[in-house]
């Protein structure tokens, strides 16, 4: 699965709003074809590119943890991938840091979980031109079609949404 995150308006955090997607390579490595698996808004005042993509992660590992589906996971985010790690070597999440309401979700949905979910680090837009490999083109695909589900996601929001935040930009 791959798992990406994104948000509008990065540098103004009033603005700022953000998505997230999960989507399969469902032929595994050399296939083209990439499926949305799920995706939605980031909850919260939080409305950053880091919470977007470890939403993705804590949704993707709930997804797997309830089909008791072996996947593993493509991210671009290096922080995430560190985190999901450090808490699969058995360390807990701070508590009232960055994130820690998801982080400590994560590992939850993570107990007893050994070995059903992995996660490894992707390049963030990847130039397939520059790939060595199949399963460079591969990952690179996938995770440029994971971003730009994210990005459509993030656009395609209720006229409510877009009356309200057009109210706070004026």
């Amino acid at each position: 699965l791959f798992v990406d995150g994104t948000s509008a308006w990065p540098s103004e955090p009033k603005l700022r709003f953000a998505a997230w997607a999960v989507t399969v390579g469902p032929g595994g490595v050399g296939t083209l074809d990439n499926q949305l698996l799920m995706g939605g808004y980031v909850q919260g005042f939080g409305q950053t590119p880091f919470r977007a993509e470890l939403t993705a992660v804590l949704q993707a590992t709930i997804w797997a943890v309830k089909k008791r589906q072996a996947i593993r996971l493509w991210c671009d985010c290096q922080g995430v991938v560190k985190g999901f790690n450090r808490i699969l070597r058995g360390r807990a999440p701070k508590r009232n840091a960055p994130h820690s309401d998801l982080w400590g979700l994560l590992a939850e949905v993570l107990q007893g979980c050994d070995g059903l979910v992995q996660i490894r680090k992707v390049v963030s837009h990847g130039d397939l031109g520059r790939s060595t490999g199949p399963l460079e083109d591969w990952v690179y695909w996938h995770n440029g079609l994971t971003d730009a589900a994210a990005e459509g996601i993030n656009w395609r929001r209720d006229p409510n949404f877009w009356r309200d935040w057009l109210g706070l930009r004026s």
